[in-house]
Order: structure tokens, then sequence, then C-alpha cells
């Protein structure tokens, strides 16, 4: 399977299975499939792509939950610092 490479100047270039470089064909480029893409289009096509790249929400068993509530009452109790780290969506 051969990589897309973009490059600076907005060229699409595709990575052969040998490392070689060769312009991609219009099935790896969407864009360059058709002549004429509606900005709608195009907008939910990088939208969908922008989706793909979102982090899921790790999942926590009940052990690991237990563990770091017992961690930061034990802060309190004791008055050390701990740091927080929230998830936050990002793409």
């Amino acid at each position: 399977m051969a990589k897309i490479q973009y490059g600076s100047d907005h060229s699409v270039r595709s990575l052969g299975t040998k490392g070689e470089q060769r312009m991609a064909s219009k099935v790896e480029n969407v864009f360059a499939a058709s002549r004429f893409v509606l900005p709608e289009q195009r907008e939910l096509y990088l939208q969908i792509k922008e989706d793909e790249k979102y982090v899921e929400r790790p999942s926590i068993d009940e052990d690991e939950f237990s563990e770091m509530c017992f961690r930061i009452y034990e802060s309190t109790q004791y008055d050390y610092a701990v740091t927080v780290k929230w998830l936050v969506p990002s793409k």
C-alpha cells in the first residue's frame, strides 16, 4: 500500500512500495478525481477526516477508579500536592 504525501506546493505525491516517489492516482486524491467539487462536499470530507483524529476516552475499571479516589483523599489528609489531568476531547 502506497502512502500519500502532500508537498508544500500543494502537490500530491505517493510513495511507492520501494520508497520511490510518483504522482498520486486520482483514487488516492479525492479532489483530483473530479473537476468540480462543491465547497460543502469538500468541507464535509475534511470534517470527516478531522473526526477520525479524535482521541477516545480511556476506560477505567473500578479498581483504578478507587485507587485514584484514595490518592486524592490521601493528599487532602496529609497535605501534599496531586496533579490531575482532565481528558479534553482533542483532534
